[in-house]
């Protein structure tokens, strides 16, 4: 299982989280059609090694895009705090790994120029494999 699905996995079982945005609004990489909002979008930006054993263990970091959208900047708010309260310095399983730490490095909110409100926050995700 990679980041994104876990990341998927871990909003699908929060229940505050899901009821705010519900996971099959949750895409990865690009959005299929135009949807209302709300909806977000993971993008992995990067992926670095930061450390390998002899035994094939493998330490990595990725950096993931976490886009958000709502046409309101309240609802946009408060899912970015569920979303916050619910990763940030989080660790959880892979299929094949684990994450050590999850920790946002950026965030930001700004309304579209079609009216819509988007917060981008970045995430440097710590994982073993």
């Amino acid at each position: 299982m990679n980041i994104e699905r876990a990341i998927q996995d871990r909003w699908r079982r929060d229940a505050a989280l899901s009821t705010l945005l519900p996971v099959e609004r949750l895409f990865t990489g690009t959005v299929p059609g135009d949807p209302p909002p709300p909806y977000a979008v993971l993008t992995r930006l990067d992926t670095q090694p930061v450390l390998r054993t002899s035994s094939g263990t493998a330490l990595d970091e990725a950096k993931i895009e976490m886009s958000l959208w709502a046409s309101e900047l309240e609802l946009l708010q408060s899912i970015v705090a569920e979303v916050q309260r619910g990763f940030e310095r989080a660790g959880f399983l892979l299929r094949d790994g684990i994450v050590l730490l999850m920790r946002r490095v950026q965030h930001g909110e700004r309304q579209e120029e079609s009216g819509l409100w988007r917060a981008t926050l970045i995430w440097l995700v710590l994982y073993k494999t």
